[in-house]
């Protein structure tokens, strides 16, 4: 599409005309010319036209006069990606104006809700939420540090601190914080894919951010989305406007946008090397050198400090969280069937003990003790071999992994979007979610695939940190930081529909539409677990550590209705049992789990401790030593084994 903020009939330099709708322009032979086009038009294409979209005052949202039919991408394109587009007319920014208010509105009404909510508190300081919450007060008690380098990423914990002392709140604050990013958001996608397709596809991605559900409901949590999709837009506009014009200034603001989404996610560390490459086939072999040193400045800019931080934290010159190798483990090995986060066996489900008890596991594996380092150096080793050993189950699991990551499903962890949407009405209204979005992005990018180099950036950083999920495993709140670049996709994709209806071009209608259809059957048919006890489960257990075993109750007993066969669900339900003693109640729900799964490690010592409520202590101490010879490492049992034994008197 050419936009031009000046309507005009007529433009006319050396050998191209632009002529009213219908009428054809010839050639486009000199480099002036496009050099002048990229100075007041946004040039890209839909299908084999290019089209000029000046804003039409009498319209309410921007419409469009001129067509350039039979032009050339491949020539109009050869000098490099024409420069971003200036801001839109007043009718366009009117239309993005309304689209930001409606964004605010919902994200207000969904605020209100949930902090009204008597729970609230309990839902959202839990797992990985308590990490960065507890991290960030030790943060304002006078810890420079927050969390240790060798698991967590540090910039959460650290950005949650820096606005619980400006606002003077440690939840209401950081949450309307995020609600704002979430609208910057929202114009930066407006920007970028005005940038990809000219007006309707920037209004169609601004849309589909600011009033998407699943981004109102990621930044109404304390984790890490909101600002990680902040930071990926940022980089993906500064990166395609730093390509496009060779600013050095945009380059090295991308390269630390991106820098700082990785201190957030570290799997972006693995999108870097593809920005430097969109760099490189984008740009004119003279003029790349200064873009790619820029970008690799701004990278260095952020990480430099963050290495320096580490170093005076463990002594080790390391960039970021060390989980990378037990990551890749979880989302690589035999007992991986979903391609979504995996608790093996020896693994607490909690992030306080995540990084011990993956230490544990490899240093029983190996049978020495190992640093950090080589912890994730271990699992690292051990998710290749699966590779080398099932190269056939690897790829399916991989192909399984692509397709979650544009499932129409939320995929859930920690906390799951459906059970936010049950509790909160304005996560109910009929507002699109991943599911249009995903499948649009997909015909959307099958069609900017046809000017890659022109959308070279936003190409390659969609498809690098695609890749870089894909390689470990998917959950939402992974996949969800590269919304504005699904929403641009998206974009491109209406804005496509739209001129060839307004065209009347009923092949190329036809041809989208069946690309569509075609598109949504992945999107629809991938399969994960969508519906999702935990937060359930996470609110009472938060319920029981405060004695509030009523409530807790109340709570289990809702998840169960969710689903009758959750392990822990049923765990916990005997525990609450135990705790009042009944412990006849609780044996019914206790072996009711144990059949379920019999190797759960938690629910075996609560077998051990019924027992020994019920007066039973030499059976308790005897299904200790059981597990003992299972596992002589377990610290857990050897301390549960030595105290019955000075019970019994042994």
């Amino acid at each position: 599409m050419l936009h031009n903020e000046r309507s005009s009939s007529v433009f006319q330099k050396g050998s191209a005309r632009v002529r009213k709708r219908g009428e054809t322009v010839r050639g486009m032979p000199n480099s002036s010319l496009r050099r002048g086009l990229g100075q007041q038009w946004q040039v890209s294409s839909i299908g084999s036209r290019v089209t000029a979209r000046p804003d039409h005052p009498g319209a309410i949202c921007p419409s469009s006069r001129f067509v350039l039919s039979a032009g050339d991408m491949k020539a109009a394109s050869s000098s490099g990606p024409a420069p971003a587009a200036p801001l839109g007319g007043p009718a366009e920014r009117a239309c993005l104006a309304t689209l930001i208010l409606a964004g605010a509105l919902f994200r207000a009404a969904y605020f209100r809700a949930l902090l009204h909510w008597p729970y609230h508190r309990e839902a959202l300081i839990v797992g990985d939420g308590r990490v960065y919450h507890d991290a960030a007060l030790r943060i304002l008690a006078g810890s420079p540090w927050g969390v240790p380098v060798s698991w967590q990423d540090p910039l959460y914990p650290t950005f949650l601190a820096l606005v619980m002392k400006l606002t003077g709140s440690d939840l209401s604050g950081p949450l309307l914080v995020q609600h704002g990013l979430g609208l910057a958001a929202a114009v930066l996608a407006w920007v970028i894919g005005r940038r990809m397709a000219g007006p309707v596809a920037g209004l169609v991605a601004a849309g589909f951010v600011a009033l998407s559900p699943v981004a109102v409901y990621y930044e109404g949590l304390l984790e890490k989305s909101a600002p990680g999709v902040f930071f990926f837009a940022l980089a993906a506009w500064l990166l395609a406007s730093g390509i496009a014009t060779g600013s050095a200034r945009r380059a090295a603001g991308a390269g630390a946008a991106l820098a700082l989404t990785a201190l957030l996610r570290g799997n972006t560390l693995l999108v870097l090397p593809a920005a430097a490459l969109a760099v490189a086939v984008a740009r004119p072999a003279p003029r790349r050198g200064p873009v790619v040193l820029a970008l690799a400045a701004g990278v260095a800019l952020v990480f430099v400090p963050a290495i320096v931080r580490n170093h005076a934290i463990r002594g080790t010159w390391s960039l970021t969280a060390g989980q990378g190798g037990a990551n890749f483990w979880d989302g690589n090995n035999p007992g991986n069937k979903t391609g979504t986060f995996w608790v093996p066996r020896f693994l607490r489900a909690d992030p306080q003990f995540e990084e011990a008890d993956w230490r544990v596991e490899a240093q029983r594996r190996t049978g020495g003790s190992l640093t950090s380092a080589e912890v994730s150096r271990f699992w690292f080793r051990e998710g290749l071999r699966f590779w080398t050993e099932s190269p056939a189950a690897a790829i399916r699991n991989t192909v399984r992994k692509a397709l979650l990551f544009v499932s129409a499903r939320e995929l859930p962890d920690t906390q799951a979007f459906p059970f936010f949407r049950d509790h909160f009405a304005p996560l109910r209204l009929p507002l699109p979610g991943m599911g249009p979005i995903a499948a649009l992005s997909l015909v959307g990018a099958a069609i900017s695939l046809g000017v890659w180099r022109a959308r070279a950036a936003e190409l390659a950083l969609f498809a690098g940190y695609a890749a870089s999920v894909v390689l470990f495993f998917v959950l939402g709140r992974y996949r969800v930081i590269t919304l504005a670049l699904f929403a641009a996709f998206a974009g491109v994709a209406v804005a496509a529909m739209v001129e060839f209806a307004r065209r009347r071009e009923r092949t190329r209608f036809a041809v989208l539409v069946a690309a569509l259809a075609l598109a949504l059957v992945p999107v629809w048919r991938a399969r994960g677990p969508e519906q999702h006890v935990f937060p359930y489960l996470n609110i009472a257990l938060t319920l029981h550590r405060e004695g509030r075993d009523a409530e807790a109750e109340r709570f289990v007993l809702e998840g169960l209705s969710v689903n009758p066969r959750d392990v822990p669900s049923l765990q916990l339900r005997g525990e609450l049992a135990l705790a009042r003693g009944d412990t006849a109640l609780a044996e019914q729900w206790l072996l009711r789990a144990f059949r379920l799964d019999p190797s759960l490690r938690p629910l075996q010592l609560d077998l051990v401790h019924l027992r020994e409520k019920q007066g039973r202590p030499e059976e308790a101490l005897a299904l200790v030593e059981i597990l003992l010879r299972e596992d002589p490492f377990d610290s857990s049992v050897r301390a549960e084994w030595t105290r019955l034994r000075a019970a019994v008197g042994r």
